[in-house]
């Protein structure tokens, strides 16, 4: 289900606070505000400074059901706290973002609500 605002070229689901995916990166737990197949942003935990314009950040997302993604991360822009990048390929699997979306769904569904 794609929202009639939604601009960019891939589908973001976005989480409620008391459901974000955990962004395990080499030097913190980060909290994910959204995913798609090709980008994450995340919250930049309070009092550390946030990352440069292309910095490269690896490690793992902890999405749900024991689902875990392996990625590499480039930052492509801050502002404030939210830091936004985009995952080098293969970024995450088509199949992973529908049981992902099935499983905010199940628990969520007032977040597919359509706006209007």
């Amino acid at each position: 289900m794609v929202r009639a605002d939604e601009r960019r070229s891939a589908y973001r689901l976005r989480y409620p606070d008391r459901a974000m995916p955990a962004f395990e990166a080499e030097h913190a737990v980060l909290r994910v505000l959204d995913v798609s197949e090709r980008g994450l942003r995340y919250e930049c935990p309070a009092g550390e400074a946030a990352p440069e314009t292309g910095h490269v950040i690896t490690g793992v997302l902890r999405m749900h059901q024991a689902r875990t993604v392996d990625v590499q991360a480039v930052v492509e822009r801050v502002h404030g706290r939210t830091v936004s990048c985009r995952l080098a390929s293969p970024g995450i699997s088509l199949n992973v973002m529908f049981a992902e979306q099935r499983w905010l769904l199940r628990r969520y569904p007032l977040l597919f609500r359509a706006a209007g």
